[in-house]
Formats: C-alpha cells, sequence, structure tokens
C-alpha cells in the first residue's frame, strides 16, 4: 500500500550493555538473573545452568548506571544420561557441557545480597527451584517482568518474551542465560514505548517489586461475579467468597477497573505480606 513503511526488526546478540554514566540522584544494586533447569517441581528440579547481572539504577528512575559485576556457571546434575534430545534442542546444553561444573554458591549469593531487587522475567518459577538450593535468598525481594508490568495496558498483546522484544523491532535467539539477561536488560531499559512515550518500564517493575502483597476478599452480588473473572480473583470454595492476592498499585488500578463497570460490591483487605514472601 502506498505510504506504508517496512519496519525492521532487528537482530540482537544477548551482549550486556556498555554504559558507566553519572547518576543523576540515589542510586540502587539490582541483580537480573536468568536459569535453566532440568525439571519445574522445585523440590526436585536441578539448576543446571544459572547467571546473574548486578546493576547499578537510579532509584527515582530505574535509568541504568553501570553494570557492577556478572557471573554465568554450569551445574552438573551428576546424573547418567542426566539430558533428553528434546532438552538439548531446546536449551543448547549438553553433558559434556556441564561436566564437573558446578555454581559459585557463595560468590551467587553473595552477588544477590548485595542487591535490594532480583528481577527475572518469570520470578513465579525461578525463585522457588533456586530458593532449594539457596536458602539464604529467602529474604531478597523478586520482582517478575512478566508479570509485573502492565504490558496489556500498554498495548502489548502478548507478554511472551517472543513478543515483547518483536514489538520493539528486535528478536534474539541466544540459549545461554548470561546473555538472556542480558536481552531482558535491553528490554528493561527500553526508551520509547509502542505508544511513542517513555516506556519507564524498569521503574514500574522496581516500583511494584517492593510492593506489600495484599489479600483482597470480593463480597459480590450473584449478577456480578462475572466481573470477578475478569478482574482474575478466583473462588474460595471453601471460605465460599471470592479471592485475589496483589500488590497495591495493582488494587488501585482494579478499583478503578471495577468502578468504571458498575461495580456495586464491596472490597475488603484480610490481611498484608512484606514484599519479600512474592513468587515463594
Amino acid at each position: 500500500m502506498s505510504g506504508e513503511k517496512d519496519l525492521v526488526i532487528r537482530y540482537f546478540d544477548g551482549s550486556l550493555p556498555e554504559v558507566a554514566q553519572d547518576a543523576e540522584g540515589e542510586t540502587m544494586n539490582v541483580a537480573v538473573i536468568a536459569m535453566e533447569s532440568k525439571g519445574k517441581n522445585p523440590r526436585h528440579a536441578k539448576i543446571v545452568e544459572l547467571a546473574a547481572v548486578l546493576c547499578e539504577v537510579e532509584r527515582d528512575t530505574g535509568k541504568l548506571v553501570k553494570i557492577v559485576d556478572s557471573q554465568q556457571w554450569f551445574q552438573d546434575p551428576e546424573e547418567e544420561d542426566p539430558f533428553t534430545e528434546a532438552f538439548t534442542n531446546k536449551t543448547g546444553i549438553t553433558a559434556e557441557m556441564v561436566a564437573g561444573q558446578s555454581i559459585d554458591g557463595r560468590l551467587f549469593e553473595d552477588l544477590i545480597e548485595s542487591a535490594e531487587v532480583v528481577v527475572a522475567y518469570n520470578a513465579g518459577f525461578i525463585r522457588p527451584i533456586l530458593q532449594e538450593q539457596f536458602p539464604s535468598i529467602e529474604e531478597s525481594i523478586f520482582a517478575c517482568a512478566r508479570n509485573q508490568i502492565d504490558w496489556t495496558g500498554k498495548g502489548h498483546e502478548s507478554r511472551s518474551f517472543f513478543h515483547l522484544t518483536r514489538d520493539h523491532l528486535w528478536y534474539t535467539d541466544q540459549k545461554r542465560t548470561l546473555e538472556q539477561c542480558g536481552a531482558l536488560i535491553k528490554l528493561l531499559t527500553t526508551e520509547t514505548s509502542m505508544s511513542g512515550e517513555p516506556a519507564e518500564y524498569f521503574n514500574e517493575l522496581l516500583n511494584r517489586a517492593v510492593e506489600p502483597l495484599i489479600t483482597i476478599e470480593a463480597r459480590v452480588d450473584h449478577h456480578q461475579k462475572f466481573l470477578m473473572k475478569k478482574e482474575r480473583f478466583h473462588w474460595n470454595s471453601r471460605e465460599r467468597t471470592f479471592i485475589r492476592v496483589m500488590g497495591t498499585s495493582t488494587l488501585d488500578r482494579v478499583r478503578r477497573s471495577l468502578d468504571a463497570r458498575g461495580f456495586t460490591g464491596e472490597l475488603i483487605e484480610r490481611d498484608r505480606l512484606p514484599a519479600t514472601e512474592r513468587f515463594k
């Protein structure tokens, strides 16, 4: 069609940004992590690759100041024929790559302890598995880039990393965890959103990460129960009520959304948990 421009989607190799700039305000350390594991059950899963990148960012803006440190490890699951062909095809990890390798637990724990927030794309999957092997991270605050940024509200149809990168006109096929960290940092430090507005993804994520977890009970008339499904409340059959656990900013958004739909019920705060309990 006349006047249309072809979009160019560029390849990104996962390299860490070479940035060192003066901060305009107070800074904080943030650890960005990625992991590959054999299995998904936290009690039985075995970590086979792990990477962590320590970033210094401005506390009030989320602006990246510099990369402080980066580490990557393989870990031998110590099993005969540990990986299926499908696992190797997906991750690129072979038995030869991990043979005799292990994670430097003290170094990893020191890096995590030096960060105020630990960021992962899917923290709900990574944290329970990590915590089984490294119990000392129990008091860390984790942030989930997939679920704690309002991608839908920003016009994205999918929260998958594949689609988010393409929406920002780049892609990566890197399988190593350090390159995955580099790709996540690139996404979070994007300057302009799809709408052309300042993105501020890192800032949004870090602000939401430190919010307490609030358990909300919804008391609602029968004819408005459909609203609960739209706002991702679940039915507690034992207590016969709708429940959802969320942060304060999400609660504000849910209240506005329900009010706009004519909600006549009541939202009751039942309890609060500290941010350190999120994704356990």
